[in-house]
């Protein structure tokens, strides 16, 4: 964020962790359905055309 009234929450953050060890995400755009229930931002390929893939940190 460049401008000072932006969200500024992690901007001292980058490269450091901000969840504990026990917590991960995953982005798997690949996936329509958890647990029964249809999540937004399902795509097979982006603006691109590079397949999605599911990201894990």
């Amino acid at each position: 964020m460049k401008n000072e009234f932006d969200g500024q929450t992690f901007k001292n953050k980058i490269g450091t962790a901000v969840l504990p060890p026990f917590l991960s995400i995953t982005m798997d755009p690949t996936r329509k359905n958890v647990a029964g229930a249809e999540v937004n931002g399902f795509y097979k390929f982006d603006d691109e055309g590079v397949a999605a893939q599911k990201l894990m940190w």
